[in-house]
């Protein structure tokens, strides 16, 4: 029984796994950006027609500049917040095979 129950983590582990190979590829447009800008210190029009969409300037000083790859970071940032929830319960996972390991030792 306790044999059972460890494959049946390792086998969810291993599915979880796969879950977090298929998420973010290195090739998304946003990483390569953010890899290729993402210590600079000024701003240059390459920088500018790289990283934003639109600029728009209203009466009373009032500016709105509208982010290429919004989308691509929400998305992102979400699958950060999902696998930090996600390492949680395996770190506990695994915390209870080690037990179940030690008491059958």
């Amino acid at each position: 029984d306790k044999i059972s129950d460890l494959e049946e983590s390792i086998e969810a582990l291993k599915n979880k796994i796969n879950e977090i190979d298929k998420g973010i590829s290195p090739e998304n447009s946003f990483i390569k950006a953010f890899k290729e800008y993402h210590s600079i210190t000024d701003l240059s029009r390459e920088i500018v027609c790289a990283l934003i969409e639109n600029v728009y300037v209203y009466e009373g000083n009032k500016i709105e500049i509208v982010m290429k790859y919004k989308d691509e970071y929400d998305t992102i940032i979400e699958y950060i917040n999902n696998n930090n929830n996600l390492l949680a319960e395996m770190t506990n996972r695994l915390d209870a095979v080690k037990k179940v390991v030690l008491t059958a030792i």
